[in-house]
């Protein structure tokens, strides 16, 4: 059932310019919390991709897909980048892993993405958090499903 009048009136913007606005304060706020570190978001994502296991470029490309849509060579050089800091190292099969040296930074930086994930979430119940995801999971898979 499409239910565009009673949507419009719950709120003065559409769910296009939240999710935008959210994704933009994401960026700017994940930014700020890991320039200490010299870090970006990416190279975030890719630490903590890294370690909870190894994995291939191409394992590492599937996980971190969502966020590479629009920089699928952006990966590449923030693994690079993680390579020449000694935090990142290539087995012998090719397999990407975290190094002592990551791991240290991997820790080191965990605690400001759990503050800055504790200021985003702040005020907000699970159930509202869960609510909220399944609804966004949701409109995704209608529109997933339109497209195919």
């Amino acid at each position: 059932m499409y239910m565009s009048r009673n949507i419009e009136t719950a709120g003065s913007r559409p769910i296009g310019y939240w999710l935008k606005h959210l994704d933009q304060l994401i960026e700017d706020t994940f930014s700020r919390a890991l320039t200490g570190q010299g870090l970006t978001r990416r190279h975030w994502q890719v630490l903590n991709t890294l370690a909870e296991d190894p994995a291939s470029p191409a394992e590492l490309t599937e996980a971190l897909e969502p966020f590479l849509r629009d920089d699928q060579a952006g990966q590449a050089a923030v693994v690079a980048g993680l390579i020449r800091r000694s935090w990142v190292s290539r087995d012998h099969d090719g397999r990407l892993r975290l190094t002592r040296h990551g791991r240290s930074a991997h820790h080191r930086t965990q605690e400001r993405v759990r503050r800055t994930r504790e200021l985003m979430l702040h005020g907000i119940g699970a159930g509202e958090y869960a609510a909220a995801i399944g609804i966004l999971s949701k409109m995704a898979a209608n529109l997933e499903t339109s497209a195919a």
